[in-house]
């Protein structure tokens, strides 16, 4: 298997990977919603507007790095510099408005980095492993 081919199937992957995580954010989204006593809406609402936007951050430079001939460390660097930018400025956003809770765009942000990061070592790390379930890498 080439390595071209191998990078496409994990941008595959991580595709798919993030597309169940936001649909998962969703559903957890309006749980926390429903479950916490305050019923924080537009709290819940920028933290999940950010969650996404964060996935879709990761999965566009990804898709940067794939497709660049070197292994460029770029993408990578853009990727961290944006969801810092993200959840400085969510953050911020809920301190400073009235209606906001931190604690819970916080909560929702620190989540979404720690799946969005899970993802992305799993459809990475399962790229190279043989169809023979051997313990070598392709």
């Amino acid at each position: 298997m080439t390595q071209s081919l191998r990078v496409s199937q994990s941008v595959r992957r991580l595709t798919s990977g993030l597309a169940w995580a936001a649909i998962g954010f969703v559903v957890a989204a309006i749980l926390l919603g429903l479950l916490l006593p305050s019923h924080p809406w537009s709290s819940v609402l920028v933290g999940l507007v950010l969650s996404l936007a964060m996935f879709g951050v990761s999965l566009a430079t990804t898709r940067a790095a794939a497709k660049t001939e070197s292994l460029s460390v770029g993408p990578i660097a853009l990727d961290y510099v944006v969801k810092i930018a993200l959840v400085a400025g969510g953050l911020i956003a809920a301190q400073n408005l009235d209606g906001l809770e931190v604690k819970v765009v916080g909560l929702i942000a620190a989540a979404s980095v720690l799946v969005g990061t899970i993802v992305q070592l799993w459809a990475f790390t399962t790229s190279g492993r043989r169809s023979d379930d051997s313990d070598t890498f392709a």
